[in-house]
């Protein structure tokens, strides 16, 4: 046999194996590259923060979480206590029951505030009075929110949002669902503006005024309802601070501390109870707040 034939023979197949190889490796690199980078684009979103005033807003992919500092002291507390116990039981049933009060506590506390009434009706006399004269959806809630000036509240930002989203061409519905998170009021706001453009101009005009009215009224109401609501939420904190008292004596006083160590069921059923009385009145609050 021809000695250059046999080496091809020889050497051929191993560069063809050596070239495949190479070409798949290439490939499985790239590919795991891409999916490499599309979990990350999906798993590691941007994190955005934005303060307004004492609260923290958390934006992450579509969801968006309000925090404000006193909010995570009740998560903060429970890791204490969790940490002061020295049996598994009651250590991590003091951070699950930390982190429930922190949630139900972020929970419970109202949309509406009443600087949010004030703006809601400052914004909506704004829009109708520039909807009587642009007689255009865009224009007015443009001239509305010139109207809030600087402000930074939450309304103000959903405002812009929407007038931002409006520009850019999204669709009515879509543009407004910022103002959905800004109350009841606003809510019906929404639903009037996404009637608008099949409506007639005067009877846009006057559901506009029927709720610059409602808001007035509500705000009125929960200016005079507020002073008894404040007595019932400071009721509500005083009870919240002699169980919250009680549960860091157990763990810090000896006798009390060995006996729910040996019946930790005692301690689970009445810190369980505490907190859901705190839930069952918190969120009470809340509702009233909200329906005036």
């Amino acid at each position: 046999m021809n000695p250059w034939l046999a080496l091809a023979l020889i050497v051929l197949p191993a560069v063809l194996f050596a070239c495949g190889t190479g070409l798949l490796a290439y490939a499985g690199l790239m590919l795991s590259t891409e999916v490499v980078a599309g979990l990350k684009r999906r798993l590691l979103r941007r994190v955005v923060l934005t303060t307004v005033g004492q609260e923290t807003t958390i934006a992450w992919g579509n969801r968006r979480v309000a925090l404000r500092p006193v909010d995570v002291l009740p998560a903060l507390g429970g890791l204490a206590l969790a940490a002061v116990w020295h049996s598994p039981v009651l250590s991590v049933w003091s951070a699950l029951l930390g982190l429930a009060a922190s949630v139900i506590l972020r929970a419970a506390r109202p949309q509406v505030t009443p600087g949010l009434r004030a703006e809601q009706e400052l914004f909506l006399s704004a829009l109708r009075s520039r909807y009587a004269v642009e007689q255009s959806l865009a224009a007015a809630l443009d001239g509305a929110a010139a109207d809030l000036g600087e402000a930074e509240g939450p309304l103000a930002h959903a405002v812009r949002e929407a007038v931002r989203r409006l520009r850019i061409g999204q669709g009515l519905e879509q543009a407004l669902v910022p103002l959905t998170t800004q109350g009841q009021t606003l809510r019906r706001l929404v639903t009037v503006l996404s009637k608008a453009p099949w409506s007639a101009a005067a009877e846009t005009q006057t559901l506009l005024s029927e709720l610059e009215e409602d808001a007035r009224r509500k705000r009125r109401l929960a200016d005079r309802a507020r002073v008894t609501l404040s007595v019932v939420r400071l009721t509500l904190m005083i009870l919240v601070g002699a169980n919250v008292t009680a549960a860091v004596l157990a763990a810090l006083l000896p006798a009390w501390r060995t006996h729910y160590v040996a019946h930790p069921a005692t301690y689970l059923a009445g810190t369980g109870l505490a907190l859901g009385g705190f839930a069952y009145f918190a969120f009470k609050i809340k509702a009233l707040e909200e329906r005036l």
